[in-house]
Formats: C-alpha cells, structure tokens, sequence
C-alpha cells in the first residue's frame, strides 16, 4: 500500500490525515479533514497548500464533484472521448486527484489531462447511456462516432470498471438510489430544506431518479 501511494500520489500514507469526525443519530463517525472551515475527505493539509504551486495547461479539463457522485465513472469516459479509445486507465483517476497527487505526479501526466477534485458537487449522468454519452461529447466540443460511443458505454460498464479495477476498487454500484441504504427519511428531508434555502429558485438537488 505505501508503495502505491507513493508511485500514484507521490506521496505517504502518513500524509492522509483526520482532524475531524462527524457523527450521525446512530452514533456512527465519519472521519474527514477541515481546512479554512470546509469539510473534506481525510487527505490532509499537504496536497491543498501545494495546489498553488500547480501549472496549469490551455487543454487541461477540470472535473469537480463531491465524492460517491460519479467522479470515478464519467473520470473514464471523458478520458476514452478525449483520446478516442475505449480503454480503461491503468491508475484510475487517482493519478490525476488533485486533491491528494503531489503537483510533480501531475505534471508528469501527457496531455491531455482530466484533472479531478471533490470540491463541488455534480450529478450523476442519466440511465439513457449513448444518449447521454453524446450530450458529454457534445458539451466537450468532441466529435464522437457512434461505434466508439457504443464501445464506451461497453468498457464503462459497472462490471467491466469492476473486473479492471483491482475487483471493484473505487467502484460502487453504480445505481440511483442507493442513499436509501445511508440516509434516513428524516436526514434526506432535512437535506432537501438545507438545498432550498441555500439555492433557492434551482432544481438541481432534486433526483430526477430513483429506486422503489
């Protein structure tokens, strides 16, 4: 495991840090990181005070969305229309997290690079996959032919992410829904108050899918 964080991360697992823990009605803690009053996974302090020292390139793409949202998923398909090849990356989007990778392991990615981050929020593309494939394609201004969108949607399939990445690592079950498993009735209302009075007039924080 040190091995990986330091060939993928550049850096130690000693660097991956909790200062903080949050605990739900049941009295579970969820172990995360507070930096300048924000609440993050438990990567430590390294990675954010380096993020300065980053070079940026004119055809770097940035994806930003909370974690569990899809990151890793819509990670490799943006990959796959961007280097027209339905192939799966061998590290996964953490050799390019800029949450956690050391800004030299960034820099030594070739271009072009999707640079990753839990910062924000996103939403998980819709159950219509080639639809939805194209409306990423096209948002990206990349012409994609329909036999390589086929094979995408193949190649980013749950099982095949599941099969390539170390038997499921990083890959959940790629469902709507499944907060039901997490969230009580009470907490997903409660979130749903906190999404209106903080982004009033907005639909977004609305699912536009579930599960019975």
């Amino acid at each position: 495991m040190s091995s990986h964080f330091s060939n993928v991360y550049g850096r130690t697992p000693e660097d991956f840090i909790s200062n903080y823990a949050e605990e739900d009605e049941d009295g579970k803690k969820l172990k995360l990181f507070r930096y300048k009053g924000k609440s993050y996974p438990s990567f430590g302090d390294v990675a954010f005070s380096q993020l300065k020292d980053l070079k940026i390139r004119d055809d770097d793409l940035f994806l930003m969305g909370y974690l569990k949202t899809g990151c890793h998923w819509i990670y490799e398909v943006i990959n796959m229309m961007r280097r027209r090849e339905a192939k799966l990356t061998v590290n996964t989007k953490a050799e390019a997290f800029m949450d956690v990778c050391h800004p030299k392991m960034l820099d030594a990615l070739s271009s072009p690079r999707t640079l990753n981050s839990h910062l924000t929020f996103s939403q998980l593309p819709a159950q219509n996959q080639p639809r939805e494939m194209k409306r990423i394609a096209k948002f990206l201004e990349i012409e994609v032919a329909d036999d390589l969108i086929k094979s995408i949607c193949q190649a980013t399939s749950m099982s095949s992410m599941k099969e390539a990445n170390n038997k499921g690592f990083n890959v959940r079950k790629g469902q709507v829904g499944d907060w039901k498993n997490w969230l009580t009735v009470a907490q997903d209302g409660a979130l749903d108050d906190v999404a209106r009075t903080t982004m009033p007039g907005l639909s977004i924080y609305k699912p536009r899918f579930t599960l019975p």
